[in-house]
């Protein structure tokens, strides 16, 4: 009786751990390397130079094939002309599903094609395309004076 008992628990344990965790795989730790600087000429009506102050950001791969964007990142971005400034906590974090999805959440600092100018997005979105519940703030405006 013990080992019908122990085998049923047995089974259902199995049944509600992950697949990756049933096959004794663990997720790889990538640092996220980042440039220096990153010049933007045509983002804001005024060039923009984004500089990554720190940088503690890691992509945690699982064997299903999802990754988590997570860590520290802070992006100084600057107006070249005014010398305007604002440092940005977008530290993320974001989830990568299998089939590519980007979902951002936390803050992150987004600009380029989908996307109106520089701007931080707070909360859930997709993050090609910003589009989602979460809010934003352009960092056009706020360095613009």
């Amino acid at each position: 009786m013990r080992r019908i008992i122990a085998f049923l628990v047995t089974i259902g344990i199995l049944a509600v751990m992950p697949a990756s965790a049933a096959a004794g795989g663990k997720p790889s730790r990538e640092f996220l390397p980042a440039p220096s600087t990153i010049e933007l000429s045509d983002t804001c009506a005024f060039p923009v130079l984004l500089t990554f102050l720190d940088n503690d950001e890691y992509l945690l791969s699982f064997p299903s094939g999802r990754q988590i964007v997570t860590g520290h990142l802070v992006i100084s971005a600057t107006n070249e002309i005014t010398g305007a400034s604002v440092a940005i906590n977008a530290s993320g974090p974001g989830h990568i599903a299998a089939d590519g999805t980007f979902t951002a959440q936390g803050r992150f600092l987004q600009w380029g094609p989908g996307i109106d100018g520089l701007n931080i997005y707070e909360g859930n979105h997709e993050f090609f395309t910003a589009v989602g519940p979460g809010r934003s703030e352009s960092v056009c405006a706020m360095i613009a004076g």
